[in-house]
């Protein structure tokens, strides 16, 4: 009986090496990136994909194709429905319209 949940497991002791919880339901597919610790993992109605080694989601997307992301210290999002009505040759780069969010928070001692 499975837990629904993608479980990583250590290839050179075999053993369970971490969970993923992101509380989304059930996990559908996996992709990973050629030389890089990018795994995508697709859930029943959202999509994260997370760097191995950390413990936060490098970027996620909901099911309205908005990606929100994070760039050093800066949260970051777009829509990539903006990008449909682009003409855009496969392989190449696609410019979208990025959204800064300003976060304000108190530190009290």
């Amino acid at each position: 009986k499975g837990d629904a949940r993608p479980n990583l497991w250590n290839s050179g002791t075999h053993r369970l090496d971490n969970t993923l919880s992101y509380a989304l339901e059930r996990a559908w597919c996996f992709a990973v990136r050629p030389h890089t610790n990018d795994v995508a993992v697709g859930f029943d109605e959202d999509v994260v994909v997370v760097k191995l080694g950390r413990d936060e989601p490098a970027l996620s997307m909901d099911p309205a194709s908005k990606l929100v992301y994070t760039r050093n210290t800066d949260v970051l999002s777009t829509n990539l429905q903006a990008a449909v009505d682009v003409e855009t040759p496969e392989g190449q780069r696609v410019h979208l319209p990025v959204r800064e969010y300003i976060l304000n928070y108190n530190v009290t001692r």
